[in-house]
């Protein structure tokens, strides 16, 4: 037969703090300009994933992937509570269609990167002159250069299908 061994009580406890992981991940899909609509959450964990719950400092998001990105408003940085670092009022700024990462660092723990956000045109901010009118004209007379406006976002997305009336 098989006999049994009983051994003394045995501690398991997490091993270093040594990465980050990424736990509440943006939507894939953002709106120029407008705070995140899932903020970001970081946990700081070993490398069995146990959350280390006594970290401290903070965590940093940044642009990591995609030309012309940029982290207009909210923070940046989350401070680490019980080993999770949030973040509030994220905005990022882009170019419209284009796919950005952000990546998170922080108290020297190998850094996490999200997955890809598309950016999406935000609302109408400005308009922009693309055509400008002739720099003379007879009065009365039509435009030989007619100006040509575009309504764009506060990232000069051009905003399709935008209507407005116009008045020279």
């Amino acid at each position: 037969g098989t006999s049994s061994v009983v051994s003394g009580p045995i501690t398991v406890s997490a091993g270093a703090a040594s990465q980050l992981v990424i736990t509440t991940p943006p939507s894939g899909t953002e709106t120029n300009g407008v705070a995140l609509t899932q903020q970001p959450a970081v946990t700081v964990e070993d490398s069995g994933g146990n959350i280390i719950t006594s970290a401290s400092g903070t965590a940093t998001a940044a642009i990591f992937t995609g030309a012309g990105g940029n982290i207009s408003s909210g923070s940046p940085s989350g401070a680490f509570n019980n080993g999770v670092a949030t973040f509030s009022g994220l905005t990022l700024t882009g170019t419209n269609n284009t796919t950005y990462t952000l990546k998170f660092t922080g108290g020297g723990f190998t850094s996490a990167a999200s997955t890809g956000i598309v950016m999406s045109t935000g609302a109408a901010t400005q308009l922009a002159i693309t055509t400008e009118p002739s720099a003379t004209e007879n009065s009365g007379a039509v435009l030989a250069q007619v100006p040509v406006v575009k309504v764009e976002d506060s990232s000069g997305n051009e905003i399709g299908r935008a209507s407005c009336r116009e008045r020279v």
